[in-house]
C-alpha cells in the first residue's frame, strides 16, 4: 500500500508543469532563551507534502521534460551535543519511511543538487519563505547560479 504522503504528492505532480522544481523549506527551531527552544511546530505546506515534523529540512521536486518524477529531502545534520540533549533527530530510514521519499540526504547536499536542477527547470514553484535567513539562502544560491551561467558584458 502506498504512503499517504505519497499520494498526496501524486496529486501534486499533476498539476506542475514539465521541466519545473517546487522547493519547500520546513520550519526553523525558535529560541526561547540561550538554551531551549519554543515547542516546535511544522510549517503546513511542508508537513502537507513529506509528513517531516524536523525543522531545517528541505524538500525538491522536479518533473523532468518527459514528465518522469524525482524527489528529494534533506535533513539537517545535528551536531553531537544536540543529540545528546535531544533525541528527537530523524535517521534517513526513518524519514524514507515516513515521507514515501527514496533520496533523503544532508542538508549540506542540497546545494549541488539545487544546481544540477536549476539548469533542467525554467519553472520554480516556491512557497513563501517566512524568515530573512530563508530568502538570503535560497536567492544567494540562486544570484550565483545566474551569475554563473550568464557571461560578463563587456
Amino acid at each position: 500500500m502506498e504512503n499517504l504522503f505519497t499520494q498526496i504528492r501524486k496529486t501534486i505532480h499533476n498539476s506542475l508543469e514539465n521541466n519545473s522544481l517546487l522547493f519547500l523549506y520546513s520550519a526553523e527551531r525558535k529560541w526561547r532563551n540561550g538554551d531551549l527552544h519554543y515547542p516546535f511546530r511544522q510549517d503546513s505546506n511542508f508537513f502537507y507534502l513529506t509528513g517531516i515534523e524536523q525543522f531545517d529540512s528541505i524538500f525538491l521536486l522536479f518533473k523532468s521534460e518527459k514528465g518522469d518524477i524525482q524527489e528529494f529531502l534533506f535533513l539537517y545534520q545535528p551536531l553531537e551535543k544536540e543529540l545528546v540533549y535531544d533525541n528527537r533527530f530523524l535517521s534517513y530510514d526513518e524519514a524514507r519511511t515516513i515521507s514515501g521519499i527514496e533520496t533523503v540526504a544532508p542538508i549540506d547536499h542540497f546545494e549541488r543538487r539545487w544546481k544540477d536542477l536549476m539548469d533542467k527547470a525554467p519553472t520554480v514553484y516556491i512557497a513563501p519563505l517566512k524568515t530573512p535567513y530563508k530568502h538570503h539562502l535560497f536567492l544567494n544560491g540562486t544570484h550565483r547560479l545566474l551569475k554563473n551561467a550568464i557571461p560578463p558584458q563587456r
